[in-house]
């Protein structure tokens, strides 16, 4: 069996740098869609996006 020795992408890459801003676009559209905030997301949404975050920065891509 083979091992993969494939090194993980930087915080800062642009990979995930576009990753981020993807999700932040797409949790605030859903927001003002479906809880009728305008600039600011509600808690569930702010709480989704930090937890997405998170997430995205425990992957090793």
């Amino acid at each position: 069996m083979q091992e993969k020795h494939e090194k993980k992408i930087e915080p800062d890459h642009p990979r995930i740098k576009r990753e981020k801003k993807t999700m932040d676009a797409m949790v605030h559209i859903y927001c003002k869609n479906h809880h009728s905030t305008s600039k600011e997301l509600c808690t569930d949404c702010s709480e989704l996006l930090e937890y997405a975050k998170y997430r995205l920065s425990k992957c090793p891509f």
